[in-house]
């Protein structure tokens, strides 16, 4: 075997090892899918830490295509409000934990969804920061 050949699969078999490296490191996505009756809803976003970035897709129906509605950033219990369409179905996805719910003005529960998580980041915790949505009276 010459001397070419030889360093031109050690090249490749490097090339390889290291696409293998990168392709192995993971990447945490978290996906909160919503339905918007045809009244059309407000969606908001919290987020629960520093730096966290989100996309919302618009899906269409059977979730074989989605395109990008929005995208942006949240720092933690900073809150962002889209106004979306109604009779279609929304898609967020996230690269760290946020709460998220949408707001309609009808009264039905199943008008409403709700991802609320607690100040320690789990969805099950003792301290939780609910947004009011209705005025306060005493």
């Amino acid at each position: 075997m010459s001397l070419a050949r030889i360093t031109c699969l050690a090249t490749i078999s490097i090339l390889a090892i290291g696409m293998l490296t990168v392709a192995a490191q993971p990447s945490t996505v978290y996906m909160y899918p919503f339905y918007v009756p045809s009244r059309g809803a407000w969606l908001f976003i919290v987020g629960i830490e520093d730096g966290t970035q989100y996309r919302i897709y618009n899906v269409s129906y059977g979730g074989m295509e989605k395109s990008v509605f929005v995208e942006g950033s949240v720092k933690a219990m900073e809150t962002k409000w889209y106004w979306l369409k109604g009779d279609a179905h929304y898609l967020i996805e996230s690269s760290k934990k946020v709460s998220a719910g949408i707001i309609t003005s009808s009264q039905k529960a199943e008008d409403t969804a709700l991802y609320a998580t607690s100040v320690e980041g789990g969805y099950v915790g003792t301290d939780f920061v609910f947004l009011c949505t209705r005025p306060i009276t005493q």
